[in-house]
């Protein structure tokens, strides 16, 4: 019988059913932690991309954030000794080390076809595996690292009660996890509840999380899209765990049908794009896929900076570096993202100053 992994309690409540999987998503009634069940392990997938539940393959999320994150910490750290959880293609790492050149780091990651990627960093120890099997030294570390990594673990108690032994007394630990409110944007397109995650962390189930295995706050970083929890934390007193249901057996109630209603419109979204003969996707990911398949939109390139260094099409699409755009000479361009609009005009009108630019999923206005 599964069990909640923050109240050890049977009473999970199932709520949805993601498209394109197995896994079905349980609240449990005595704590409000969100979790999918069975907790499987994933088979290994081709390199793909998916906006519904059956992610893809490509492994590039975490390099997104590394930047904003290390503005966030360079005022509060002093890595001297690092544990990163997760290093993925090690995009955290090799910034880190800019800035703080004589860190000594220790790496965890357990999928191995990513070993081309991290062969030149210079780290004290890579493991190749899954942290649940490792014995880390206690007290070693003055900062960890561990971004989007914790819904991913068979048990989260358990790695955070790792954790918390290998800190020093006054080390600091950084955690980055998806946000449950995110089902709650009026604007949603992708599936929030993909196949690869096990838990899927509101605020306050963090909080609970957080203090039943021995962490304490320091600082809360904002997201202003509400796409990601983020939060420095310290070894603090193991707190009671107070059962609550909490909010997010309340969550539900409109996320499917906001979810299937926003799809419909994209096909309308599509079509009222500017007239155009040669329209190019500025983007090419979840988003880009969503509305592909269910908006018909089929720009004859994607360019994306971050997905064309691993992939030469997508759905018989040509993927190019944003630096390509003038040579592909659009007359339209297509900004198939939410968070990165500001950035991707800036590059755009660098190279084509006239071009019309539709940004799909803020607005559909023209730039």
């Amino acid at each position: 019988m599964d069990r909640c992994d923050l109240c050890d309690s049977q009473r999970l409540a199932p709520v949805y059913q993601p498209g394109q999987t197995d896994q079905r998503i349980y609240v449990c009634r005595e704590c409000g932690l969100c979790q999918s069940l069975p907790r499987f392990r994933q088979p290994e997938k081709t390199v793909a991309i998916s906006g519904d539940a059956n992610w893809g393959n490509i492994r590039i999320g975490k390099g997104l954030r590394v930047a904003q994150h290390l503005t966030w910490l360079k005022p509060l750290i002093q890595p001297n000794s690092v544990l990163e959880v997760g290093t993925n293609r090690g995009a955290f790492v090799r910034s880190l080390l800019k800035q703080f050149p004589h860190t000594l780091i220790d790496a965890i990651e357990p999928d191995t076809r990513l070993k081309p990627a991290l062969q030149d960093l210079n780290l004290r120890n890579l493991w190749w595996d899954r942290i649940e099997n490792l014995a880390l030294a206690k007290h070693t570390y003055d900062f960890m690292y561990c971004s989007h990594t914790l819904e991913h673990l068979e048990h989260p108690s358990s790695v955070l009660c790792q954790l918390h032994e290998a800190l020093k007394p006054d080390g600091l630990l950084f955690i980055e996890v998806p946000d449950l409110a995110f089902i709650q944007r009026p604007d949603v397109y992708e599936e929030f509840f993909i196949d690869k995650h096990r838990y899927h962390f509101s605020k306050s189930s963090l909080i609970q999380l957080l203090g039943r295995t021995g962490w304490q706050i320091e600082h809360w970083f904002a997201d202003p899209l509400q796409e990601n929890l983020s939060v420095l934390v310290s070894k603090g007193p193991r707190q009671v765990y107070e059962k609550s249901p909490g909010p997010e057996k309340d969550l539900f109630a409109s996320y499917a049908q906001n979810l299937s209603d926003n799809r419909r419109t994209l096909r309308a979204r599509v079509a009222a794009m500017p007239t155009h003969q040669r329209c190019v996707s500025f983007g090419g990911g979840r988003l880009f896929d969503i509305a592909r398949r269910y908006g018909g939109f089929q720009p004859v390139a994607v360019v994306d900076t971050h997905l064309a260094r691993h992939l030469s099409e997508l759905g018989g699409i040509p993927v190019h570096p944003p630096q390509d755009l003038a040579r592909l000479n659009p007359d339209l361009v297509v900004l198939a993202s939410r968070g990165f609009v500001s950035e991707m005009e800036r590059i755009v009108r660098e190279q084509l100053p006239e071009v019309a630019i539709y940004a799909l999923f803020s607005g559909g206005n023209n730039a």
